[in-house]
């Protein structure tokens, strides 16, 4: 007995083509929104630790400064892209026995846009260390508890501000962040804040 043999048509073969082209569509926009899903996901954690060490430096670094008036100021370098914050800070003891004590420091964003923290030793020899990269500009501002204002700059004057704030800018991003810190108490403390960019 003979068996017939069942073969597809041709409107039968482009069905299931179809289908088979919709369905790996569907699958591949589906791995490629978890790719970029992940990609995002782990740029946040990369921001996110960056910023937390940004933190960490710089409360170890300004609970330290010294309570003198005439090294507390901005100033200009041709090393620096904006203003420069220079200020002492007793830097305690160091591994780097020239960098124990109070050393001068400098907090600023270079031509390459890091944030750099400047440290001098006691033979003027400059150490630097990148507290954050790939910043698009930083802006300081300080309250001025005379004239209850707010300053771009600060020049050597009798009285510390009473708050100082780092403002850092990053490409492409919708928010600035903040870093406001007071310096003229002994106890010096930084909060951390962002704000959406105007």
């Amino acid at each position: 007995m003979k068996t017939k043999r069942y073969s597809f048509s041709l409107i039968e073969v482009v069905i299931a083509m179809t289908m088979l082209v919709m369905l790996a569509s569907v699958l591949f926009s589906y791995y490629r929104r978890s790719a970029l899903v992940n990609i995002e996901i782990e740029q946040v954690k990369k921001n996110t630790l960056e910023r937390h060490f940004l933190l960490q430096r710089l409360t170890g670094v300004i609970s330290n400064i010294t309570q003198d008036e005439s090294s507390f100021e901005t100033i200009q370098s041709p090393e620096a892209s904006g203003l420069v914050l220079s200020f002492s800070i007793d830097n305690q003891l160091d591994q780097n026995p020239d960098l124990s004590g109070v050393v001068d420091a400098a907090i600023y964003m270079n031509k390459e846009r890091g944030l750099i923290l400047t440290l001098w030793d006691h033979k003027e020899q400059p150490y630097h260390t990148l507290l954050l990269s790939k910043i698009e500009k930083i802006q300081w501002s300080f309250f001025d508890p005379k004239s209850k204002t707010w300053l771009n700059q600060w020049s050597r004057k009798m009285y510390m501000p009473e708050i100082a704030k780092l403002t850092v800018f990053f490409p492409k991003q919708k928010e600035a962040v903040e870093f406001p810190f007071f310096p003229s108490s002994q106890r010096c403390k930084i909060n951390y804040q962002s704000q959406e960019k105007e």
